[in-house]
């Protein structure tokens, strides 16, 4: 679970590699931990597709290349 506030949403997409709730939203920070809480198998489905989404995007390798990029 992530607040949707800067970088967060380009790592963790909501229903896919996590659930996003609105910043300063209790109400949706509480159904979402509850949501994942009641749902083992969501959460490691979510597990298993954020570590693939961070091993392709954001590896090592990956963000040398984006920093080169930036500076060539």
């Amino acid at each position: 679970m992530a607040a949707n506030i800067s970088g967060l949403a380009e790592v963790v997409k909501d229903q896919e590699t996590g659930l996003v709730v609105p910043i300063d939203d209790v109400g949706a920070a509480t159904q979402a931990l509850e949501k994942l809480i009641a749902n083992p198998d969501l959460r490691a489905q979510m597990g298993l597709s954020a570590r693939s989404r961070v091993e392709k995007y954001f590896s090592k390798n990956q963000m040398l290349e984006k920093f080169y990029q930036l500076f060539n």
